[in-house]
């Protein structure tokens, strides 16, 4: 494995494919989409190295889920608030049948 100190100012695709263990299209593709940092020089891309790192450490950052709230007496409140509007909305009746319109001869509704 390839240390960060070891690797050099300014790679190119196959070097940073390589550190990603993935295909340099798949970087190249990356990269013109603006989710990888690079800098197009000719006809080649070039990736330095410290926004390569800061790429790779904020996208692994990103992919971390948030920790679930601590119990306390915010989340108690908050969830007896729910537990009432449920209750509530189960008691409210449902409105009285419509009549039938003058000269309507029953029927199935």
């Amino acid at each position: 494995m390839t240390t960060p100190a070891a690797l050099p100012d300014v790679m190119y695709v196959d070097q940073v494919a390589k550190l990603c263990d993935c295909e340099p299209a798949t970087i190249e593709e990356a990269t013109r989409e603006r989710r990888f940092p690079g800098v197009k020089l000719g006809r080649s891309w070039v990736y330095p190295r410290e926004a390569v790192l800061a790429a790779l450490n904020s996208q692994a950052l990103a992919n971390v889920a948030p920790a679930a709230p601590a119990p306390g007496p915010a989340n108690a409140v908050k969830a007896l608030q729910l537990v009432r509007v449920a209750k509530k909305a189960q008691r409210r009746k449902s409105p009285a049948p419509l009549p039938d319109p003058p000269g309507f001869v029953g029927g199935a509704r």
